[in-house]
Order: C-alpha cells, then structure tokens, then sequence
C-alpha cells in the first residue's frame, strides 16, 4: 500500500464537484475516485468554508456547505504570516491554504486557481500545488496497474 496522501480541495474544486448545476471536467470525479481507491484523504481548510460563505449565489452557497461535510476539515492549521490587516478576504483564505501547505499539514493542494499557483511559485510551493488534471495523473499513476 502506498502512502495515505493529505489532499486540501480549493474551493474551485469543491463548488464543481458539489454543485450538480456545474458541468465537471471528466479528470475530477476520476481523480475523487482514485483518491478514495487509494485510501487518500480529501480535505477543506477552514478558510474554505469562509470563502464558500462569501458565496453571493444563495442557493448554490446552500448547497456547497452542505454537501462539504462529506470531507474532512483540516484541523490544528495556523494562520500565514503573509496576512496583514490589509490583506484582502479572498488573499488571506489563499495565503492560508498555501500555509497548511508550506508547514506539511498536507502534501498537496489541489486547485484551478492560477493566482494560487503563481502565488505557490514566488514561495517556493509549485511543485506540490496541483491542478486537477496533473493530480488526477499523478493518482492514476500511482494506483492503476499497466499491462
């Protein structure tokens, strides 16, 4: 068996795979899938959920905080020390995530959201900062056989 991997789900990814309105790219529920075949764990940071909570699609905010208590929340995550009284709602959830990150609470971070990955860049993050179909790769490398 290999090793049981910690994956933070961004919200970009969470709102697809929740929000039956949303079509999903077909490397998503393959790589949910291979995540639960593996015995890998699928998580939210706490600051995900602020962020889902700033949803202004009522319905669909419904919906998501609903449905996220099907995952994990990631617990015992500090704050980053990038975030100051300044920095913006949607920065502070990104600098946050990306800190769980950097402290090895989790392995990798999945996400769609290019900001976060020129973010994970300037600090040195990328190369564990994933988005859905390099992870859904990275996955069926590791647990489908070949012939």
């Amino acid at each position: 068996m290999s090793k049981r991997l910690r994956f933070p789900l961004d919200t970009n990814i969470l709102i697809p795979l929740q929000d039956s309105y949303v079509a999903l790219k077909s490397s998503l529920p393959h790589f949910v899938r291979l995540a639960g075949t593996g015995g890998h764990q699928l998580l939210y940071h706490p600051v995900t959920k602020l962020d889902i909570e700033r949803d202004k699609d009522e319905a669909r905010r419904h919906r998501t905080l609903i449905r996220l208590q099907q995952y994990e929340e990631l617990t015992n995550v500090s704050s980053s020390h990038l975030n100051t009284t300044e920095t913006s709602d949607n920065d502070r959830c990104d600098n946050d995530i990306l800190h769980a990150l950097e402290c090895s609470a989790v392995h990798a971070l999945i996400t769609e959201d290019k900001g976060i990955h020129n973010k994970a860049r300037k600090l040195g993050l990328i190369s564990r900062v994933y988005n859905i179909q390099t992870a859904e790769d990275w996955l069926r490398r590791l647990h489908e056989t070949t012939e």
